[in-house]
């Protein structure tokens, strides 16, 4: 496989938004089974959202550690493209049960999203710098 620093800009957000899904996107799916339930189980409801949550921390980690500047940028960018798909599977679930599609929700979910691939962007980073450090002797 390829270094990271080889690849396109283009590929490595793409390969980090994959790597994020990996996570997110089960709980998705996991998320529209439980939603179609009558009572639905809020508790685990919420979990889903969670599970989703860190797959976009993930991305931006992803994301922000193969890059050397703008980490948090890309990051957000990364979790911002697992969103998407993962939105797709939330919007099929609510067509599929009959409920409304609410678009602020959608709208309000992206920009959490964006934040949280942003931030583990950040942490992608530090840790990029941390290792670039260790790897030039300096403790």
């Amino acid at each position: 496989m390829e270094p990271a620093a080889e690849l396109s800009p283009t590929v490595r957000v793409a390969r980090a938004a994959a790597i994020g899904l990996l996570v997110a996107m089960p709980a998705a799916l996991a998320n529209v089974a439980l939603a179609g339930q009558d009572p639905k189980p809020v508790g685990a409801l919420n979990l889903t959202f969670l599970v989703m949550a860190i797959g976009f921390f993930l991305a931006g980690l992803v994301a922000g550690s193969s890059f050397a500047t703008a980490a948090a940028k890309r990051g957000a960018t990364a979790a911002l493209v697992a969103f998407v798909l993962v939105q797709l599977v939330g919007i099929s679930g609510r067509l599929d049960r009959g409920d409304p599609i609410r678009p602020v929700g959608i709208v309000i979910f992206g920009l959490f999203a964006a934040c949280v691939g942003a931030m583990g962007g950040q942490f992608g980073a530090a840790r990029r710098a941390r290792k670039e450090m260790r790897a030039e002797g300096t403790p």
